[in-house]
């Protein structure tokens, strides 16, 4: 902020602009998917956790609380979609002002709102903007921290960068275990080999980093000796339902996977043209010209572009090496993190214009290309959002014919669109990853009714063959079996 003879003080321009920014960034998705997108399978979970209107799902071992806490104050309010994606869509853009503003007492000029800019335009970001999922909001701890960090370097005998870094790590620890690790690790890093600061003082910052994970993954690990055995076990089942032990590369399947599918599991086709990825390989070459741009700029700026590359790569190795399977949200927080040297170097090549006139010219340039950028990335969105409707739909007419069928509480679902239509049913829903076990064992207490949903080709499995089954059909769509045991279930057996 800046004071003059005039008034109190005012916000500048570039400020302004990163407020305007993170408005847009929070209503965006408002405009290309409307008010009231029902909750996908992810979601179901953590919301229903404290839902007191629903069940609480199947709590697998990979999943983190965090997202409940933040989800808590609408969850426990009402039922109503509407309502929590007004509430995430004022947290989002609360999440995109905490993560960049930390930069801009590093950065002067128009750097930071431009980053939080290009961030915020990738049809990830929109598309995940205002749901429960913990991605995005590991992208606001992981820009916050690097920010704070390099904040507590240049300040050391300020307190505000330390409490600004341990809060954006202790949520990052809260939200996702794993990934708190992955940003800590090259912030140690760096912390070690830098010496600009006097060892006392990169001693404290280390001391809050490592704290604020570790009492992050307080709870994380509370809940792994009490549900799953122990921290061990906790940590194989973890891997077993992220693709199992030992190291992946799913690089092509990112690629694949960058306009949709939204899941790329055991293979997958990409849903949009060549032309809707090449925006993956301008992003390599913008953050080089960014990186020599700093250097030619400011050595102490590359050093900063540098640590934000390193943390993005790190995060990003998690999912290509350590995770069986690909999903575009993987990579948000890379992406964020990256925002910052690619502003750098879209700013760089237009300061590099001799006349003024040129830079005119090169700036209409950009803005155009930018532009171009956003129509394909807003097609992505529509697209997905549509087919996403479509299953919301698929899951509330299953929601219906399971009741037509005597489906009610309390009940326990299994396999297709377990999730979305348990959490409307008010019935337990579990994944298909050790889904055998459970709904055998629910099946076998007596004391609810289970239900297993899967596609016509899939054979029963002996513990639920015996089971009545129906067939629901919608037009359009594949047949699928429902197997419902201790149900009603009518003679026709025909879907509504």
């Amino acid at each position: 902020m800046s004071t003059t003879s005039r008034g109190p003080a005012r916000l500048s321009r570039p400020h302004q602009a990163l407020v305007a920014v993170c408005l847009l960034h929070a209503v965006t998705p408002y405009l290309l998917r409307g008010l009231h997108p029902g909750y996908g399978w992810d979601e179901t979970v953590y919301i229903s956790q404290i839902d007191p209107h629903t069940v609480a799902g199947y709590f697998s071992a990979p999943r983190a609380r965090g997202l409940t806490f933040l989800t808590a104050p609408a969850a426990l309010l009402t039922s109503s979609v509407s309502v929590m994606r007004a509430w995430l869509t004022v947290l989002s853009g609360v999440g995109l002002y905490a993560a960049f503003r930390p930069w801009a007492g590093l950065r002067r000029g128009w750097t930071v709102p431009v980053a939080a800019l290009l961030w915020s335009g990738v049809w990830v970001d929109i598309y995940y903007g205002y749901m429960a999922m913990p991605n995005q909001w590991i992208a606001y701890c992981a820009v916050a921290a690097c920010g704070w960090l390099l904040r507590a370097r240049a300040e050391p005998e300020a307190w505000t960068p330390r409490i600004g870094l341990g809060v954006a790590l202790l949520v990052a620890a809260l939200i996702r275990p794993s990934d708190s690790v992955a940003i800590v690790v090259p912030l140690l890093a760096f912390v070690s080999i830098d010496r600009t600061s006097a060892p006392r003082a990169r001693l404290g910052v280390a001391g809050v980093m490592v704290a604020s994970v570790a009492v992050g993954w307080v709870e994380w690990v509370i809940e792994a000796f009490v549900r799953f055995g122990g921290l061990g076990a906790r940590l194989d089942a973890a891997s077993v339902e992220n693709g199992g032990t030992g190291l992946h590369w799913e690089l092509g399947a990112q690629f694949r996977a960058l306009g949709g599918p939204l899941l790329c599991r055991n293979g997958c086709v990409a849903s949009t043209p060549f032309t809707d990825q090449v925006w993956w390989l301008v992003l390599a070459v913008l953050v080089v010209v960014g990186l020599i741009g700093a250097v030619r700029l400011r050595a102490g700026i590359a050093r900063m572009d540098l640590l934000c590359g390193a943390v993005a790569v790190v995060l990003a190795l998690e999912y290509v090496v350590l995770i069986g399977y690909a999903a575009p949200r993987f990579l948000a927080p890379s992406y964020a993190l990256l925002a910052i040297p690619v502003a750098e170097g879209v700013l760089w090549i237009v300061r590099s214009a001799s006349a003024r006139h040129w830079r005119v010219a090169v700036t209409a340039v950009l803005v155009a290309a930018f532009a171009v950028q956003e129509v394909g990335q807003a097609r992505i969105v529509r697209a997905i959002s549509a087919s996403n409707d479509r299953d919301t739909s698929r899951s509330a007419q299953l929601a219906r014919f399971l009741r037509a069928h005597g489906v009610s509480r309390p009940c326990a679902l299994t396999g297709l669109a377990a999730g979305p239509t348990s959490f409307r049913l008010g019935c337990f829903g579990t994944d298909t990853i050790k889904w055998v076990p459970i709904a055998e064992r629910l099946a076998r207490s007596g004391r609810s009714t289970v239900v297993i949903i899967f596609n016509h080709r899939t054979a029963a499995l002996p513990f639920y063959a015996g089971w009545p089954m129906v067939e629901f059909r919608e037009p359009g769509y594949p047949v699928w079996r429902v197997w419902i045991d201790r149900a009603t279930v009518s003679s026709s057996g025909g879907a509504s």
